[in-house]
């Protein structure tokens, strides 16, 4: 009976650490989900790297107006090049605007949703932040 309960017990708590690391990455940090913020920038960073693309943007904050430099998250790569985009779609300088959600701890940070490149092209972001078709993404 005793070799039981400490199975049963291993088990269980094997069971509950494999998860651990599935909540800790795929925590939703932003403010709210509804509804996205517009927003644009000047690109100054671009980090193409897993786990998540992120640009950095010098642009108003969406809070106050101020000038500021934010970093925007994005989906992996993989899911990026998925979605239709090529790593050298951003470069340092250019302005993009992007809809998606500020992160809930008040830093200067926000997940995309959707990015409009200085071509025209609305790309999804590949983040967590809601993946629906865009109307310019629709066969």
């Amino acid at each position: 009976m005793r070799m039981r309960t400490y199975t049963l017990a291993a088990a269980t708590a094997g069971i509950l650490l494999a998860a651990v690391p599935v909540l800790a990455h795929h925590w939703f940090p932003v403010a709210g989900t509804d509804p996205p913020i517009a927003f644009s920038g000047k690109v100054t960073r671009v980090q193409w790297v897993n786990p998540h693309v992120h640009f950095y943007l010098d642009m108003k904050s969406p809070v106050d107006g101020k000038l500021e430099n934010w970093e925007i998250e994005l989906g992996s790569p993989s899911a990026l090049i998925n979605r239709g985009w090529k790593r050298d779609d951003v470069k340092e300088g250019q302005v993009l605007a992007i809809e998606g959600f500020l992160f809930k701890d008040a830093t200067k940070r926000a997940v995309a949703r959707t990015v409009k490149l200085p071509d025209g092209r609305e790309l999804l972001a590949g983040s967590h932040a809601g993946d629906e078709v865009t109307p310019t993404q629709k066969k």
